[in-house]
């Protein structure tokens, strides 16, 4: 996929919640109009994989109180529109039985709906770390470099987009607990849990989540675990093969100086035997 210009202006705009600037001259802004909620398809790079309904309940109340303070965002495609950002408060409108909302219509690429969608919800929720991990595996991310995501999502460090990446190796049995309880658990965590071998990793989760192992002690049983399997797999300190009536040391195994030692005793041993 080709990569696609990003607008930091306009990232940055979404990102502390200001209202959308017409001057921008690459991206076209109209004030805030109704528009039929029947005509606003899902935003496909929603990075959130739930919703709960008590949040979507409870910002249904205040709407119904206060009104609503910002404005969904969308982009036009023919002759529907695409949420950029606003899942929750157009939820919320529907909830209340409200056949239409106010929406700000902006011209942005794939990439840069991408982008609000994930700076929504990182600012605003509490995504976790998978949710983040599957929102930059797909594109338009994977067409971006790290760096770039990590100016996308405030991390002053590209070593935490790295991070969230290698914890696609997370067991199956975790990813679905994650997702269906999402459990406070910090990116540092889970990526010490990858490391270890698939059948064990959700038993070092439940104890990460419960609150019964820290970090440090993962790295201490996952050294230990490495110790024992190198321990298991070592071959012979002087693996021999017999051919005939003939013994050979296998080479590949040891060091040269290892074998030359190693013939160094058995002729001492030949010759006290001989002597004998």
């Amino acid at each position: 996929m080709k990569k696609q210009p990003i607008n930091a202006a306009l990232l940055a705009s979404i990102a502390a919640g200001a209202a959308l600037k017409t001057q921008d001259v690459s991206h076209s802004a109209q004030a805030p109009s109704e528009i039929s909620c029947a005509l606003i398809d899902p935003n496909p790079y929603q990075p959130r994989l739930d919703y709960d309904p008590a949040e979507v309940r409870a910002l249904s109340d205040s709407i119904e109180e206060y009104g609503l303070l910002q404005s969904i965002v969308v982009r036009r495609d023919g002759d529907r529109y695409t949420l950029v950002a606003g899942h929750t408060r157009l939820e919320a409108f529907k909830l209340l039985g409200r056949t239409t909302i106010p929406a700000n219509t902006i011209d942005v690429s794939d990439i840069e709906m991408a982008s609000l969608a994930l700076i929504e919800n990182v600012q605003r929720s509490d995504l976790h770390p998978l949710e983040i991990q599957i929102a930059i595996s797909r594109e338009p991310f994977t067409s971006m470099k790290d760096e770039d995501i990590a100016q996308i999502l405030g991390y002053s460090n590209v070593t935490k987009v790295r991070n969230i990446r290698s914890i696609s190796r997370l067991s199956e049995e975790v990813r679905e607990h994650m997702t269906a309880n999402r459990p406070k658990i910090g990116v540092d965590l889970l990526v010490e849990i990858q490391k270890f071998d698939t059948s064990d990793q959700f038993h070092y989760y439940e104890l990460i989540i419960c609150g019964q192992a820290t970090r440090q002690e993962l790295r201490n049983w996952l050294s230990l675990k490495e110790l024992k399997k190198r321990q298991e797999t070592r071959k012979p300190h002087f693996p021999l093969t017999r051919v005939g009536s003939v013994y050979k040391i296998d080479s590949t195994v040891i060091s040269n100086k290892d074998i030359k030692a190693f013939e160094n005793d058995l002729h001492t041993i030949i010759k006290k035997y001989r002597k004998g």
